[in-house]
């Protein structure tokens, strides 16, 4: 025989019967009314459980914080309060935080790393790349045969003075 009990509502509220017999069907005893009985607790299946106020899983009577819902049970309403108060947001904050941040921080990034890249270039390093370019392109003039050979001679002339004055200026060949 397994004892159980069931759990009814009426005008007034809750009121509990235990049901006995083979099946727990043959008889009803009534255990008490809810004209007597104002704190009830939430007990359904057994003596041994007891549904959770927050969630109405039914759970272990002698629990102190629910298997479903994870709140505690014997907790009074401040404390849980306080308890939630930095929950509510905090998570989402974060969130909301990381999709704003990691764009900008990314593109920051991308900003400071062009700028390292294309910024190693002083103005004299710029001067000596101009210089270089030119006296490259003097030499394509030398090479072209439209030109007659006495305009080519003197563009050599000028190029070659190009290339001494590069070297004597920055101690290297063009």
């Amino acid at each position: 025989m397994i004892p159980l009990l069931m759990v009814m509502q009426c005008s007034k509220g809750l009121h509990a019967t235990r049901l006995a017999g083979k099946r727990g069907l043959e008889k009803q005893v009534p255990l008490w009314h809810c004209a007597t009985q104002k704190s009830w607790s939430g007990i359904v299946a057994g003596s041994d459980e007891k549904k959770c106020p927050y969630c109405a899983e039914v759970i272990k009577a002698e629990a102190q914080k629910c298997r479903y819902c994870g709140e505690m049970l014997n907790q009074s309403r401040e404390a849980r309060q306080v308890k939630e108060a930095p929950k509510s947001g905090s998570s989402a904050g974060k969130i909301i935080l990381w999709i704003i941040l990691t764009p900008i921080l990314g593109l920051l990034g991308l900003m400071v790393l062009g700028a390292v890249i294309s910024g190693t270039d002083s103005p004299e390093d710029k001067a000596r790349k101009s210089a270089a370019l030119a006296i490259e392109l003097c030499w394509k003039d030398v090479r072209d045969d439209l030109e007659e050979r006495s305009t080519r001679r003197f563009i050599r002339s000028v190029c070659e003075k190009m290339e001494n004055d590069y070297r004597q200026k920055y101690n290297r060949a063009p």
